[in-house]
């Protein structure tokens, strides 16, 4: 599972239509903040919606680059030799994002190697940003079903005949932008707001009923859950629990076996816990068997992968591939 970081300072995601940004891309020798590195940057300033300017750097990486990933854009260790280091592109490429809203798809990925790599030269990239692959899934809610196609930057490229991806820094931000471009458009219309957040589906964990299982895995066993899970929906989680033969609850008590952590409150929370966190903290102390997990280890537990692992790996590596996350370790 990846080793999930805490950046209390990140910038926020948000959905809304602008018209001044700055798209941003990378590509990296791998999945991990904590362990690859960073390849490329390319960067396009938008002003009124028109190209203003356009920034791209090469990057060397303390090792050599799997070969793999130049199969894949066509970075080589030869085309890196006379590069800089990260450390020393990353003032240029910050005096040109300057405060600007950060614009991409799947944007986080970017945001999280980016935001690491910057608190190394002691810089925090706090700019807000825009993952049109959000805004992609508001705007043609049945693009998969009618296409067969799943949410991925080089499918729109192809659907939209945009062009050919060529998984390169800058040529990805240009076709992100027509991405983002063409989405403005289909929404305005058809009187598509984006911007509002669909409405939350009214229901209760004593709603989640027991579907066709007779797995145990879980009998006895009460979970409760707290923030925003990165990779599924809380009632699909409880459904999980429950198909297992455990049980789920929207309160924490003593009687609670497991409280899970959404992964991306776990991060925002470090030093400043949720109340259902300080709650359990509590219990524990009281000798209550209560066990405080994150999302990923409920994702071990139930040998669930991730579906964003499997299938909408666009902007892993900063390419539209879908990659085998066991296969890549091991090539590393």
């Amino acid at each position: 599972m990846y080793d999930y970081k805490t950046r209390p300072n990140r910038g926020a995601s948000i959905l809304k239509k602008v018209s001044d940004y700055t798209v941003v891309d990378i590509e990296t020798t791998g999945l991990n903040p904590g362990r690859d590195e960073i390849l490329e940057i390319g960067a396009i300033r938008v002003r009124n919606n028109q190209i203003v300017d356009k920034y791209h750097t090469l990057s060397k990486p303390k090792y050599p680059i799997p070969p793999f990933i130049t199969d894949i854009n066509g970075i080589t260790d030869e085309m890196v030799e006379n590069a800089d280091s990260i450390e020393a592109v990353l003032p240029g490429f910050i005096d040109f994002l300057d405060n600007d809203i950060i614009l991409g798809f799947r944007t986080s990925f970017d945001v999280n190697f980016l935001y690491d790599e910057c608190k190394k030269i002691n810089y925090e990239l706090t700019n807000d940003f825009i993952d049109i692959r959000r805004i992609s899934k508001r705007v043609l809610p049945n693009f998969q079903e009618e296409t067969g196609r799943r949410y991925r930057l080089t499918n729109f490229i192809s659907y939209f005949k945009f062009g050919i991806q060529e998984h390169r820094a800058l040529s990805d931000c240009n076709y992100t932008k027509m991405l983002y471009d063409k989405l403005n458009e289909i929404a305005e219309s058809n009187d598509i707001d984006y911007s509002i957040p669909p409405k939350r589906e009214e229901w209760n964990a004593k709603d989640i009923k027991r579907q066709n299982t007779d797995i145990t895995l879980f009998q006895g066993e009460k979970f409760v859950f707290t923030g925003k899970l990165a990779y599924m929906q809380r009632k699909e989680a409880m459904q999980y629990v429950v198909d297992y033969g455990g049980t789920v609850g929207d309160h924490l008590t003593k009687d609670t076996n497991y409280l899970v952590m959404g992964t991306q409150d776990y991060s925002r929370l470090a030093g400043d816990k949720s109340k259902k966190q300080l709650q359990a903290e509590k219990f524990i102390s009281l000798g209550e068997d209560i066990n405080i997990i994150t999302e990923d280890v409920f994702y071990d537990m139930i040998n669930y992968v991730p579906k964003e692992h499997e299938e909408d790996n666009d902007n892993f590596y900063g390419v539209g591939i879908v990659v085998d996350i066991d296969e890549i370790l091991r090539r590393k």
